[in-house]
């Protein structure tokens, strides 16, 4: 097997199991750290960029996403060399990234104008963002954006990818909305 590849399989299945052990030992939840948070965040760090790309959301997902790399990328690794697969590897993941947090503000801005020309006014749109209802699971302007009742995470401190771990920055805007009524996730997604 390629030193690329083997490392990557090796780093990932690392960061896989120090994820549930410290999760489940110490309570420590590794995709606070170092899973991507949108730029604006109170929890998105720099280093998010690089350490998002080791990060997986279960058994599943790391499963698929190391059977793949190690298809495909032995073959493009021994037909690169070494040292061009890393730095394939590395751009393909901050590319990822990128297109990932662009995407989201793209469609949290869409989601801010639909709810804007809804009626709803931006103030108490803002309240809402500091005093938001209990959940109640009814259906939103943006449906595909609903997920678990089960929530951990107040709508400022929500990771990518859900939308609302945007509105540090639309917060900052006196058009900010807020999707606080959204049943939000009891953990972090990964890309």
């Amino acid at each position: 097997m390629p030193v690329v590849v083997k490392n990557l399989l090796i780093i990932n299945g690392l960061f896989f199991l120090a994820t549930i052990s410290l999760e489940t030992a110490y309570r420590i939840d590794l995709f606070q750290k170092l899973g991507l948070f949108m730029p604006g965040s109170p929890n998105f760090q720099p280093y998010q960029f690089v350490s998002h790309m080791f990060m997986h959301a279960n058994f599943n997902h790391i499963f698929f996403n190391m059977f793949a790399l190690w298809m495909f990328g032995t073959a493009i690794e021994n037909l690169m060399g070494s040292r061009r697969f890393l730095i394939y590897y590395m751009i393909t993941g901050f590319g990822a990234a990128f297109l990932h947090l662009g995407v989201n503000y793209i469609e949290l801005l869409s989601l801010r104008n639909e709810l804007l020309n809804a009626g709803l006014s931006p103030q108490e749109l803002r309240q809402y963002v500091e005093s938001p209802p209990e959940p109640s699971g009814q259906t939103l302007p943006a449906p595909w954006l609903v997920t678990s009742a089960n929530s951990s995470y107040p709508p400022w401190e929500l990771p990518e990818p859900c939308l609302a771990s945007c509105w540090p920055l639309a917060c900052s805007s006196p058009t900010a909305i807020s999707t606080c009524s959204l049943q939000f996730p009891s953990r972090p997604s990964t890309l």
